[in-house]
């Protein structure tokens, strides 16, 4: 992504670290939280309730996207906006309404790092397909 020579995209690299510094912090905050309450009393495959193993699965869709997106701008913001939206809806659905406040903690903030990543990805596409 050299946009960097383009004079119409002087603000895209602060815009385009700030979207990957709140994917990384948000990564790293809710690893440490899954490793410190859900991994340290273990993950029982063979229990009904899959709700740790199911959340383990979107953070680590979540957090793929951030790794992703580091390199391959599109799709590691697709897999973030992805992940952080099913975080969101899991959230609803497990706990309804009462619990809106997690729903919002845990999936915002990969939700703005994907939205920031396509927009940073479109702007970079059309300025390349501009000054071709």
């Amino acid at each position: 992504m050299k946009t960097d020579n383009i004079p119409c995209c002087s603000f895209i690299k602060p815009l385009r670290w700030f979207g990957r510094s709140v994917g990384f912090v948000s990564s790293v905050v809710f690893l440490f939280f899954f490793i410190g309450e859900g991994v340290s009393e273990g993950i029982d495959l063979h229990s009904p309730d899959m709700q740790l193993l199911t959340f383990a699965i979107l953070l680590f869709l979540s957090v793929s996207g951030c790794a992703v997106a580091l390199f391959k701008e599109r799709a590691g913001g697709i897999m973030q906006l992805a992940g952080g939206y099913l975080m969101a809806v899991y959230h609803f659905v497990n706990r309804g309404l009462k619990d809106a406040d997690m729903a919002l903690i845990f999936g915002l903030p990969f939700i703005f790092s994907g939205v920031v990543c396509l927009i940073c990805s479109a702007i970079a596409f059309k300025s390349r397909k501009e000054s071709i």
